[in-house]
């Protein structure tokens, strides 16, 4: 109540803010392990899939890329009936 509702402070920190909030230490290392992991996984599932195995399966809660084309897989196309 004694501050005045417009009034600015002096200075302010200008550090950069975390990806990720954590409520200890211990919580953000395992934030980073599991994410280090999912990415992990996720890279190998599109390095899989970048070699032709359309059956791979990826990490939950992440998007696949596109399917690449039949000419990157070699596949051989069905001559027009």
């Amino acid at each position: 109540m004694n501050q005045h509702p417009h009034s600015e402070p002096r200075s302010t920190k200008r550090s950069p803010a975390p990806l990720v909030h954590a409520a200890s230490p211990e919580e953000w290392i395992t934030y980073k392990r599991t994410w280090l992991y999912f990415v992990d996984c996720y890279r190998e599932a599109a390095n899989r899939l970048r070699n032709g195995d359309l059956n791979v399966l990826f990490p939950e809660g992440s998007i696949p890329p596109r399917l690449p084309s039949s000419r990157t897989l070699g596949l051989a196309r069905a001559a027009p009936a």
